[in-house]
């Protein structure tokens, strides 16, 4: 393609790329107006993303099929395009939703979860090891007055927090050979245990263990300088529209698996950021509610 060919190319694409980005600060005030109906019309006797109503209106209101005037040839291109763009903009709009409805910032998170206080004793049961022990004492520099109770093996760990016999436990959750230890992180996502602190063990040949701290409740970190949100949800189509939304929100990926064996199974880690955190839970909650919260936490 002679030079000449190759600057009308260009040109014409960055004029496209210059309307398109007017037409997305069009989009962005129309989305900011449709958070401030969205809130005024919102029923005051129920949180808002537990509102059945307001739900099903959020859905009409944000579903955008493609228009009759693309050509055939292109319409599975124009649909996966428009599918991450309808993300994007869903985003945008659950971020301004939780700005208007004043939930902002990691403490404002605690308006999605139930039960985030501090435990009311910080008894922590665990199998007895070196590696374990290690991570206790991390852990345990946390604490006000922790108090450790040995177990044979992971499931009475478990259950020793979920039956309310200790407040924590401690698993690890992955290291540096095999990645995510699916058996134990499955055995605590079973009885519904959350993750509130992680920990890096290492060897001397430089591998490492990572020890989760979990509880029954989702706790919010308070002064971390970094935070995760770990989370599991069931879709189909894979990942790429959440992490799509997370990065909308000023979220950062950290870790992602996939098992389309399992119903489209997600496990997400994301990098928490503090602007946009409560506008990634309302879309979370509007989108997917069925989604399972697994830890907000800091790795120490």
């Amino acid at each position: 393609m002679s030079d000449a060919k190759i600057n009308a190319v260009t040109k014409s694409a960055e004029e496209i790329i210059s309307s398109r980005a007017i037409l997305s600060e069009k989009m962005l005030s129309h989305l900011s107006e449709l958070a401030e109906v969205l809130c005024d019309e919102a029923d005051d006797d129920e949180i808002f993303f537990r509102d059945e109503a307001f739900i099903n209106r959020f859905r009409l209101l944000t579903d955008t099929p493609i228009g009759t005037s693309v050509a055939p040839f292109n319409e599975n291109e124009i649909r996966s395009e428009e599918r991450l763009l309808s993300t994007a903009e869903k985003a945008f709009l659950c971020l301004r939703l939780s700005e208007i409805l004043g939930i902002k910032s990691i403490d404002g998170a605690e308006t999605f979860f139930d039960g985030t206080q501090k435990a009311e004793n910080e008894t922590v049961s665990c199998v007895k090891n070196h590696s374990t022990d290690t991570a206790y004492l991390s852990f345990a520099s946390k604490m006000t007055d922790p108090r450790v109770s040995y177990a044979d093996d992971f499931t009475e760990v478990v259950k020793s927090v979920y039956y309310g016999k200790t407040a924590y436990c401690i698993l690890p959750i992955a290291n540096s050979h095999d990645g995510r230890l699916a058996g134990i992180s499955n055995l605590a996502l079973k009885y519904g245990l959350k993750t509130a602190l992680c920990h890096r063990v290492k060897s001397d040949d430089d591998s490492y263990t990572v020890y989760a701290l979990l509880r029954k409740d989702i706790q919010i970190p308070k002064g971390a300088s970094e935070t995760y949100f770990e989370f599991a949800l069931k879709n189909e189509d894979g990942p790429s529209e959440i992490l799509n939304a997370a990065e909308c929100c000023g979220m950062k990926t950290v870790s992602v698996s996939f098992t389309p064996e399992s119903n489209g199974e997600s496990r997400i880690i994301l990098k928490v950021s503090d602007s946009g955190f409560c506008g990634f839970l309302t879309y979370l909650s509007l989108n997917y509610p069925d989604y399972t919260p697994i830890g907000i936490f800091e790795e120490i």
